[in-house]
């Protein structure tokens, strides 16, 4: 007669492992507030690779959508939610006394600073407000004919869509299609993604804009770089 064998209950890891729930953007700043601000070369000494910066602002997880040409009140995330409850988070972890941004299309940064951290706040304001500036007449006269005719196309189709815009050449006309915010990495990351980070201070941000808009038969602005 033959013994059946004994059956062995397999253990499921289940029982004894919790995923752990996603940290909020809450808990996030709490962690980045209880760190003391610290200047850009104390924060590449200890954050060799860059520093962390806010989830929301994050180019790998970011869920804000938004066009940098639109006012600030345009300003979502994924579900329909303005970013009012995270306009006092630290912009990055540590905060920074001064927090440098780069983006493809200026070739000087733009510079925030604040003596208890740069704020979520004020990236998104220095953002939006970087695309208001006016182009300067030196600027435009130092284009190719091609480039100066790529961005004034890009102009006048700006203020059809956009009636509230200034009348005057706007950084943000420079931009051609790519307005849409994308995130901000740290140089150290943003290299690997694109090559024209790779000369930049290591302790700044790169700023990623994807495509949001085109113009029939209009060559990409990407085409004439400055």
């Amino acid at each position: 007669m033959l013994h059946e064998q004994p059956k062995h209950r397999s253990l499921s890891l289940r029982k004894f492992w919790k995923v752990p729930k996603p940290m909020t953007y809450d808990q996030w700043a709490a962690i980045a507030s209880a760190h003391l601000p610290v200047n850009p070369t104390q924060a590449i000494h200890t954050h060799p690779v860059g520093v962390e910066v806010h989830p929301m602002l994050s180019k790998y997880c970011t869920n804000l959508v938004f066009d940098v040409l639109e006012p600030a009140e345009y300003i979502v995330d994924a579900q329909g939610h303005g970013p009012m409850s995270l306009l006092t988070h630290p912009a990055t972890s540590p905060p920074l006394l001064k927090l440098e941004i780069f983006t493809f299309f200026r070739n000087v940064p733009l510079i925030l600073e604040n003596s208890g951290g740069v704020t979520f706040r004020q990236v998104l304001e220095g953002i939006l407000g970087l695309m208001t500036e006016t182009v300067r007449g030196r600027e435009a006269r130092e284009w190719s004919d091609e480039r100066r005719e790529v961005i004034y196309r890009w102009f006048w189709h700006n203020r059809q869509r956009n009636r509230h815009m200034d009348h005057c050449l706007l950084a943000g006309d420079t931009l051609g299609e790519f307005t849409k915010f994308e995130g901000l990495l740290p140089v150290p990351q943003a290299c690997a993604l694109d090559s024209r980070a790779l000369t930049l201070p290591k302790a700044a941000l790169w700023l990623f804009l994807g495509a949001n808009s085109t113009i029939p038969y209009l060559r990409p602005i990407t085409d004439f770089p400055v």
